[in-house]
């Protein structure tokens, strides 16, 4: 999964993944990971939530 979002953008991210890695380059106020679950804040007072759930293959989140 290859997701790419505005660097200005505010979100949540719920992302749940079995077997491949996750790799971003945006930068999490609020970060916590837990084998293959991450849940995160990007920016200030997120108001909108990003669902995640791969279970084969990368997890991919950059900015435009």
């Amino acid at each position: 999964v290859d997701i790419f979002l505005n660097k200005d953008c505010n979100f949540n991210l719920n992302a749940k993944y079995n077997i491949g890695d996750f790799d971003t380059d945006l930068e999490f106020g609020d970060f916590k990971q837990n084998k293959k679950n991450i849940i995160a804040k990007v920016g200030d007072n997120p108001s909108n939530n990003i669902n995640i759930k791969c279970n084969i293959g990368d997890l991919e989140i950059n900015s435009k």
